[in-house]
């Protein structure tokens, strides 16, 4: 659900000699100087039937005419901005330029006299795009509020996976496109979404499933972009939940979580430069009831601290800079009722990012973006000491097998030139870039051996390791685009786009066109049609090719009572030929359609079909060797499919200014040819095969909204439910091998339904705000030689929460 903010202006075009008509020609910005695309912007007056709409370029810019001479009223509207309302404005010519500033929506402003607009269709817009602003962030009742990732299940197209994974439209982690402010955040070797900044520093998070611009690749399963805020001319201060929850556990009262957040901004010099700065920690106690008191509890404290800076050199020069800070340690981590204490891993992460941008408008309308970013990952996982780690039907005992330390570095630059509108057959937009990325990755892997026990505790198997545990792999990547924005007339955008991308590690280069358009037909009114087609890219897995530099696996089988070696020992290695592999890539298109209804409903439907090539797994490629002693050789190939369709229909309304609700159904399947992931730690022995990916969702129904309580005029009420078909899951015997086919297993279906309410107040001089509600199996026993094959534990039920805002001085 969009939750528009607007800016009304209200102007009146005079009467000139020479002229009948006028143009009205302009810029939007934000109140810190900074352009607003995308802002819809009208003019309705007596003189014209119906109203004179434009919507502003990627520079800000748009035009009106012609207009008749008479009095207008002029609105100016974009999606997380505040109405400003002024009074008449005559101009004095008919070729007339204004500056529009548009307010950023902020959670408490100085006063209450603003305005919210509703929902717009924006004919501008050709990609499949779905945001969450601000206040959608902070305000709806998902899970783990604290944490962004756990709000993108909002979007339909959005799923988190058992594992917490966050999946873009039917697609592995590592095939959507992760950027903040501009800039890629994505795990170099994993290609995931690990890092975190706080809900409150948050302006914006979008997805673009389809038909996005050739500006974004290395992502074929979309786009999610961050926008954090910035300060202004006002000094600004906001807490969250500075008070712990406890809990009862077993007799004992302790703290079971803290998630305090902060945010301070403001100026530096007033009118010129601001500073913003959004902190958060996170305390959580875990305790597995299923355990012995005493060796029940695990505990982790991890937090994101993100500083940014914003100075304007000139009007016409705005420079950015921003600073990330990630922390995590977790002590027991890994505990479950499958897993008890001596199973479980210490770890310790920390994470930095630096960037720097400039934007400079040129003489003659170009626009010109140049920017640079280092990161740095270091990961170090510990377990609990060296004795034997044994792997049984009803959980694991031990220590863990294997201790790591991960290294991560990249480097980025990037650079776009968006020039200043060209007339030929209707309008055209240029737009250019080049960005250029160098990664390194360095692991140290210790692993000791380890033990599968069947029921009786009789050893059925065991594996151990051999080889350098330390490894390196290095990349560079280059990419370079072309976009152009044609409008040949006022109803009809086309987009059509170029995108070439090379990197070190396979050496080709890559060629990606795009085109997709949009159509608003005069004749159905408030209603848009878009269509897109387009080649798109995954980036290269530095993950998946290390494996190849990685240790060997030695597995041994005994006979049922464990006594006598009935095959192997087998030998397992990883191996890669680069030579032979290709670069993974979707064939993505796409129809949507968006109609206004009556009552103020706003409808969209999107049907997306993409189809997957040249995916990367490992299969075993061969098996042989001695008498006794066999060969087992995973082949690192790129000849895997993958297959993904979808089909989304979602309503939204708004009502009462800044009350809204969203409904939406999606009908997806998500498949691959290869759906295991062979490695060393994943003690499964079976040959690849196909079936639906793990977070395949074919059903799904999300709903949720910000509405006023009846009778109580200061409460509001915010609910988000969700149901959708369970997950899938695959099934193994007591020697981990596989039964039947992968993911041939379903959990039962998965429904939640957060409610809080919260009432505002004033104490003190200060605006407060205060939340009551609740939220609503997540372990199964996958052992079909287990009696309690099938069971569900660890599910908590439904969980009470409360929370404290401070909101600033009234």
């Amino acid at each position: 659900m969009l939750v528009p903010l607007s800016v009304a202006l209200v102007l009146v075009l005079s009467s000139v000699a020479v002229a009948q008509t006028a143009q009205l020609a302009g810029k939007v910005v934000d109140e810190n100087g900074v352009i607003v695309a995308g802002a819809k912007v009208t003019l309705a007056g007596p003189e014209t039937p119906l109203p004179v709409v434009a919507t502003t370029d990627e520079a800000g810019r748009f035009l009106l005419a012609p207009v008749p001479l008479g009095t207008y009223a002029l609105r100016v509207e974009k999606p997380g901005f505040y109405a400003y309302l002024a009074h008449s404005h005559a101009l004095a010519r008919s070729n007339e330029s204004i500056e529009v500033v548009l307010n950023h929506q902020r959670e408490f402003g100085e006063t209450v006299n603003v305005v919210y607009s509703a929902p717009v269709i924006d004919p501008q817009q050709v990609a499949a795009k779905s945001t969450l602003h601000a206040e959608e962030i902070i305000e709806m009742p998902y899970p783990s509020t604290h944490d962004f990732r756990s709000a993108l299940p909002l979007l339909p197209g959005v799923v988190k996976d058992n594992l917490g994974h966050v999946h873009l439209n039917g697609g592995a982690e590592d095939q959507a496109y992760y950027s903040l402010d501009g800039f890629n955040i994505g795990n170099p070797v994993s290609g995931m979404l690990q890092n975190r900044v706080s809900v409150d520093s948050l302006r914006k998070v979008s997805v673009e499933a389809s038909r996005y611009s050739a500006e974004f690749g290395k992502g074929s399963a979309g786009l999610l972009a961050l926008e954090t805020s910035q300060g202004d001319d006002h000094f600004r201060f906001l807490a969250t939940n500075f008070l712990p929850s406890l809990q009862v556990n077993k007799k004992n009262l302790d703290i079971e979580g803290w998630t305090p957040r902060a945010n301070f901004s403001g100026p530096i010099v007033k009118g010129r430069a601001w500073f913003f700065n959004a902190a958060d920690i996170q305390y959580d106690l875990s305790v597995i009831n299923e355990l012995p008191s005493g060796a029940d509890t695990g505990s982790r404290w991890e937090g994101s601290d993100l500083t940014r800076v914003q100075v304007n050199l000139t009007n016409r020069n705005i420079l950015t800079s921003g600073f990330v800070y990630n922390f995590r340690d977790a002590n027991h981590f890994g505990l479950s009722p499958r897993d008890p204490i001596e199973s479980t891993r210490d770890v310790s992460s920390r994470y930095y990012f630096l960037n720097v941008k400039d934007q400079a408008f040129l003489p003659g309308g170009t626009v010109l973006e140049v920017g640079v970013a280092a990161s740095r990952l270091n990961d170090d996982e510990q377990a609990m000491g060296d004795k034997l780690y044994i792997i049984g039907p009803e959980g694991n005992s031990g220590n863990y097998f294997a201790d790591r330390n991960q290294e991560v570095d990249r480097l980025q630059v990037v650079a776009s030139m968006l020039l200043r509108p060209l007339s030929w057959h209707g309008r055209h937009d240029l737009k250019f870039g080049i960005d250029a990325d160098g990664n390194q990755y360095r692991q140290f892997s210790f692993r000791r051996s380890f033990e599968v026990r069947d029921e009786q505790g009789n050893r059925v198997r065991t594996a151990s390791f051999s080889g350098d545990p330390h490894l390196s792999e290095n990349n560079t990547e280059f990419s370079a685009y072309i976009q152009d924005r044609w409008t040949p007339q006022e109803k009809l955008v086309v987009e059509a786009g170029l995108r070439l991308d090379r990197d070190q590690v396979l050496g080709n280069t890559l060629v990606s066109p795009r085109l997709a358009a949009t159509y608003t037909p005069s004749r159905i009114r408030d209603s848009k049609f878009s269509a897109g087609v387009g080649v798109f890219y995954d980036a290269t897995n530095l993950g998946l090719l290390a494996r190849g530099l990685d240790q060997t696996r030695v597995d041994t089988f005994y006979s049922q009572d464990g006594s006598e070696i009935v095959y192997g020992p087998i030998v397992s290695r990883y191996t890669v030929d680069r030579t032979t592999l290709q670069a993974p890539f979707s064939l993505n298109w796409s129809v949507g359609w968006e109609q206004k209804l009556p009552g103020s409903i706003y409808f969209a439907t999107d049907f997306i079909r993409r189809h997957g090539r040249n995916t990367w797994a490992y299969s075993l490629a061969a098996s042989g060797g001695e008498q006794g002693q066999r060969e087992a050789t995973y082949q690192l190939d790129s000849d895997q499919t993958q297959s993904y369709s979808y089909l989304e229909l979602t309503a939204k309304r708004m009502f009462k200014e800044k009350f809204y609700t969203v409904f939406s159904y999606a009908r997806s399947g998500t498949r691959t040819s290869a759906v295991i992931d062979f490695s060393l730690e994943n003690p499964i022995f079976s040959q690849q095969a196909s079936g639906p990916r793990d977070w395949d969702t074919p059903n799904r129904f999300i709903a949720w909204g910000f509405l006023p309580v009846p009778h109580f005029r200061k409460w509001t009420a915010a609910y988000f439910l969700e149901w959708r078909t369970g997950f899938p899951y695959s099934v193994v015997n007591q020697e981990l091998r596989l039964v039947g086919a992968p993911n041939s297993h379903r959990y039962p279906d998965y429904f939640s339904l957060n409610l809080q309410l919260e009432r505002r107040f004033r104490l003190l001089h200060y605006e407060w705000a205060f939340r009551i509600g609740f939220n609503n199996p997540t372990v199964v026993n996958n052992n079909i030689d287990s009696p309690n094959y099938g069971q569900f534990s660890g599910s908590a039920g439904p969980a009470f929460v409360g929370r404290i805002r401070f909101l600033g001085k009234i």
